[in-house]
């Protein structure tokens, strides 16, 4: 499966411009041109309240989705990609959208892209 995904990674990317969310992208696409790697992050208790809102779960049932999915995620980013997950050396830029929020996140990663790759 995560062959797959590789392969389907780097076409979409020799494509065009796109956007990869997770999978270990920016590993895959380390030395393709134009690629700018992202990390978002927030703090626990928004994370929380997210997982809530979004899944529709109870603030108790979010801690259990939430710590699933943070499990899931480091240990498939250790096993394919052998990095660590959320650690900032892995990515050119790192935004805490609880602080930012997410739309001005996305203005953020906007402005840098089209800086970097004019």
């Amino acid at each position: 499966m995560f062959f797959a995904q590789v392969e389907t990674i780097r076409n979409l990317a020799q494509q065009g411009s796109c956007i990869i969310v997770g999978r270990g992208a920016n590993r895959i696409l380390r030395d393709h041109e134009g690629v700018l790697n992202v990390f978002i992050y927030a703090e626990r208790e928004i994370r929380l309240r997210r997982v809530a809102e979004i899944y529709h779960v109870p603030e108790g049932q979010a801690e259990k989705v939430l710590n699933a999915a943070d499990k899931n995620r480091a240990s498939y980013i250790k096993h394919y990609t052998n990095q660590v997950f959320g650690k900032a050396e892995n990515y050119h830029l790192c935004i805490d959208s609880g602080k930012i929020g997410i739309e001005d996140s996305v203005r953020v990663i906007e402005a840098v892209y089209r800086t970097l790759f004019k």
